[in-house]
């Protein structure tokens, strides 16, 4: 398998294409009723401008279909550049724990976010595998890249794009024999993140029922990350979202996210986002976690 280091309606809901503040991209968006748990939106962005845009952690991994030029990858860690994974049709973005700088010449391209426990149900994948790296779609899809391609690129409008592709994920979860297991977990890191941010202790070896050494292997096969990690990184996308939904002051903000104080905050959000919240506030688009440099 051939990986390159990167540093990150019929069943649905259908939203309308929307342009967002400070850039001249078109969104579009999709709800997956089909994969409750399993994916929270497909997308397309569309833009006839040159962009430079950064891309935050996220905590999620995104199937991507690429319609246009390969794009331009600004980062150390993007070590292999014979090896561009937007060179192919379809590339698997992993699980980003540092932002990701990109220029596109124009861009066309249409994905699934898909929460981590998807690189075991869809792809036969450990999410630890996929940990700031990004795959060829070839290598994780083979037998159906070739049917994908020419579904996506024959149906005639995003709407109908999103509807074929929520079914054909659906089609290889659905008799998995994991899936029940991977809810489960899911449904743990939620119950810990919950905790976290309202300031409630968790033992989180209680609420697993396994030992040490087996809870950690359980989150890097299902997260990519170990416990602490995968929490602490949803607890950060969980503060980028109410940074855009809410107006209070920065510090109330974190507080009721579940960081100590005013420093704390600052420091996690850095390690992260590579800057500060303050500086995150002033460059903020309608994208949660997406902004141009």
């Amino acid at each position: 398998m051939e990986r390159v280091h990167m540093d990150n309606m019929i069943t649905g809901h259908y939203l309308k294409p929307k342009r967002t503040e400070r850039d001249t991209m078109n969104l579009d968006f999709y709800i997956p009723k089909k994969l409750e748990g399993i994916s929270p939106i497909i997308w397309e962005q569309t833009s006839d401008s040159s962009l430079n845009w950064q891309m935050l952690p996220q905590g999620l991994i995104s199937l991507t279909f690429n319609f246009e030029d390969p794009w331009t990858f600004h980062s150390e860690r993007f070590t292999n550049k014979s090896s561009n994974p937007t060179e192919k049709f379809a590339f698997l973005c992993g699980l980003n724990t540092k932002p990701l700088k990109v220029s596109f010449p124009h861009i066309k391209t249409m994905g699934i976010t898909l929460y981590p426990i998807a690189a075991n149900l869809v792809f036969g994948i450990p999410c630890s595998e996929l940990v700031d790296l990004a795959v060829n779609g070839e290598d994780i899809l083979s037998h159906h890249m070739d049917r994908m391609e020419n579904e996506i690129r024959e149906l005639p409008d995003f709407s109908s794009r999103a509807v074929w592709l929520e079914n054909f994920i659906y089609s290889i979860i659905q008799n998995n024999t994991d899936f029940s297991i991977a809810i489960k977990i899911s449904k743990l890191l939620d119950q810990l993140i919950y905790r976290k941010i309202n300031g409630y202790s968790a033992d989180l070896y209680r609420l697993t029922g396994y030992s040490r050494m087996h809870t950690y292997r359980i989150f890097k096969d299902w997260f990519g990350l170990s416990p602490s990690q995968a929490v602490s990184i949803r607890q950060f996308n969980h503060t980028l979202e109410n940074m855009h939904q809410e107006y209070d002051t920065l510090t109330k903000i974190a507080l009721r996210n579940g960081y100590y104080d005013q420093a704390h905050f600052i420091r996690m959000f850095r390690q992260y986002a590579g800057m500060t919240p303050r500086e995150y506030v002033k460059h903020k688009t309608h994208i949660v976690g997406q902004l141009p440099f």
